[in-house]
């Protein structure tokens, strides 16, 4: 007798509400960014990710205070640029 290996679970999508974005198109999404634009805040670290072990997504809390926050810093980097 073979025993089949069992069934994966299915993928379940997020729900609206969920305080968690999960891969760069979700972040960007929530931050009105592009993907690339989102690589390059993620790589400068003005948008803090987190990755779970043996996992290649990146992960990053979503948060009304952290959106206004990266705001308020993006302005200040360019208050000398005329950009605001």
């Amino acid at each position: 007798m073979t025993e089949t290996a069992p069934a994966k679970p299915a993928v379940t999508l997020q729900s609206p509400d969920c305080d968690l974005l999960t891969g760069v198109a979700q972040i960007a999404e929530w931050y009105g960014l592009s993907a690339g634009q989102s690589n390059a805040r993620i790589r400068s670290g003005d948008i803090a990710v987190f990755k779970l072990p043996g996992k290649s997504n990146a992960y990053c809390l979503k948060s009304e205070n952290t959106r206004r926050w990266n705001a308020a810093a993006e302005a200040y980097r360019n208050r000398s640029n005329g950009l605001t």
